[in-house]
């Protein structure tokens, strides 16, 4: 007799088979949960590296052209953090 429990072992992409074993809940969780993780992860890292590159590009800057933009040297890290929220008020989403 068959163990109604055991399970082949996952073999190929669960989206492409519908018949594979992997393609069940047990299965399609743990691998769509782990995908949603991974793509927040490199999310988060390139969100990072941006932030990084901008506040780079302003500490660059002289003080005269931090003033002509209306920040000082010490606003650089703040002003880079929360641009979504000063981006959002300047430039009014296109309709």
């Amino acid at each position: 007799m068959s163990n109604p429990r055991h399970h082949a072992p996952c073999n190929g992409d669960i989206l492409e088979d519908p018949s594979n074993r992997c393609s069940t809940a047990e299965g399609a969780a743990p691998t769509a949960l782990l995908r949603t993780m991974l793509r927040s992860v490199v999310r988060g890292i390139q969100e990072w590296r941006q932030t990084r590159r901008a506040e780079r590009e302003l500490l660059a800057m002289d003080d005269r052209h931090l003033a002509d933009i209306g920040i000082s040297r010490s606003d650089i890290a703040s002003a880079v953090r929360h641009k979504h929220r000063e981006v959002a008020s300047v430039y009014p989403e296109d309709s």
